[in-house]
């Protein structure tokens, strides 16, 4: 903890309180000049890294005397973040800050709408209308593509990579839309049926999937779609709580031996 807090602090700059970030979060091949050196997702990580740190220093059991310092970190990214990087006029989170031009022309990378939508705690209203927008300018007939601003030939652009959807389907459930649960779910069902395992890259123009594999973070990120999106499992300090979004296909689902602290549970839905 204290080392990750130190590299991020190092990283803030100016008056904007945000970190330098070249890239997003999902992206390790190349610049984007259109965020304006701060990528959405990299900074809502950062944000999101000071609020844990926050959060497990207070612990009876820890007492960090930091923990009030990293709180008000947390809370003034938040802020800047949210004052920044939602665009009224096109109703979703872009990949660049006002100022930049990934602001100005509305440019969408999924992990950065993903993280905004995970950890900056936004209204109802727009975490509604950033799905929206989703579905118009990021959903292919295979899943949301990570870079559809993007014509470049590589595996993250023309991609769908469903790890990155799983906080996706978690405000779906949130805002009570089942109907893109199980939309989320079935794509990533169909690649998983046809090919046996869980590839890293599915093209997002023909559904080919291909590139390594047997790929864990997309087998987390079905479960997750299960857990937080059908079953709208949510769990923090306090304990678990549920908020469903059960499209009628789910009717009846059932979950066996699922382990939380001290108990075992076994879940399930009857209605939808």
């Amino acid at each position: 903890g204290d080392q990750s807090a130190a590299r991020i602090e190092s990283r803030i700059e100016g008056s904007r309180g945000l970190v330098a970030a070249e890239q997003s979060t999902s992206n390790d091949l190349f610049d984007e000049p259109e965020a304006g050196g701060f990528a959405l997702g990299t900074e809502v990580y950062a944000m999101a890294s000071y609020d844990a740190l926050a959060r497990m220093a207070a612990l009876p059991n820890v007492g960090d005397d930091r923990a009030a310092a990293w709180a008000e970190r947390a809370a003034a990214m938040r802020a800047a973040i949210l004052a920044s990087y939602w665009n009224p006029e096109l109703g979703y989170f872009t990949s660049g800050p006002a100022g930049s031009t990934g602001f100005a022309s509305g440019v969408w990378e999924t992990s950065g709408a993903e993280a905004a939508l995970w950890f900056l705690g936004a209204d109802g209203e727009r975490v509604r209308s950033t799905l929206d927008a989703m579905q118009r300018v990021a959903m292919s007939d295979y899943g949301v593509v990570l870079f559809p601003h993007r014509d470049d030939d590589n595996h993250f652009c023309h991609s769908v990579w469903y790890c990155w959807e799983a906080g996706l389907a978690r405000a779906a459930a949130g805002v009570g839309d089942a109907a893109l649960v199980h939309r989320l779910i079935g794509h990533q069902v169909r690649t998983v049926v046809l090919n046996k395992t869980f590839y890293e890259v599915t093209d997002a123009r023909d559904g080919a999937s291909w590139r390594w594999p047997g790929q864990l973070w997309h087998a987390a990120g079905f479960v997750s779609k299960v857990l937080s999106g059908v079953f709208g499992i949510r769990y923090d300090e306090r304990g678990m709580t549920f908020v469903p979004a059960v499209a009628p296909e789910f009717e009846g689902a059932r979950l066996e031996g699922l382990r939380y602290r001290a108990a075992t549970l076994d879940l399930e839905i009857r209605g939808s």
